[in-house]
């Protein structure tokens, strides 16, 4: 199977749906979960994940190792008031990465390798000209793969 970001990207987001995430007691579930980020977000809790970057490191044999750094959002309504929405960031926080430690090669075992999340931050973040109550992560997707030999 050739390399395909943006499939990772999108099993990345299937980890936090509400078919794979049980949110935390008293909280909704994920009502978005996406790897197409939309114009504007109207239902919460939300999951975004956007465009990663990327390094490479090439080894011997055409083998390559990639490093996709794909940040990862979670919205909650500001409108909830500050408190509220403190205290739900802290219900999902572990629940959000356990759903990317639980599977690390995210459904897709002949492509990735193993996807940790080495940085959260909780906080606030705009979105769309509004601001958010946000989890915000990096979560580092590995990849490997033998390059196809190029013809001259």
């Amino acid at each position: 199977m050739a390399l395909d970001t943006y499939a990772i990207g999108t099993a990345l987001a299937a980890r936090f749906s509400a078919a794979n995430t049980t949110p935390p007691a008293g909280y909704d579930e994920v009502r978005l979960a996406t790897a197409n980020p939309p114009d504007m977000i109207s239902v919460f809790p939300s999951v975004v994940v956007f465009p990663p970057s990327t390094t490479a490191e090439y080894g011997p044999n055409r083998l390559v190792r990639q490093i996709h750094r794909f940040p990862v959002r979670f919205y909650v309504a500001r409108g909830m008031g500050t408190d509220r929405a403190v205290k739900a960031l802290y219900a999902w926080r572990d629940v959000l990465v356990e759903g990317v430690v639980s599977d690390m090669q995210l459904g897709l075992p002949n492509v990735v390798v193993k996807a940790l999340v080495p940085d959260i931050r909780m906080g606030e973040s705009e979105y769309g000209g509004e601001m958010f109550a946000v989890i915000e992560m990096q979560v580092e997707v590995t990849t490997r793969e033998v390059l196809s030999t190029i013809a001259p």
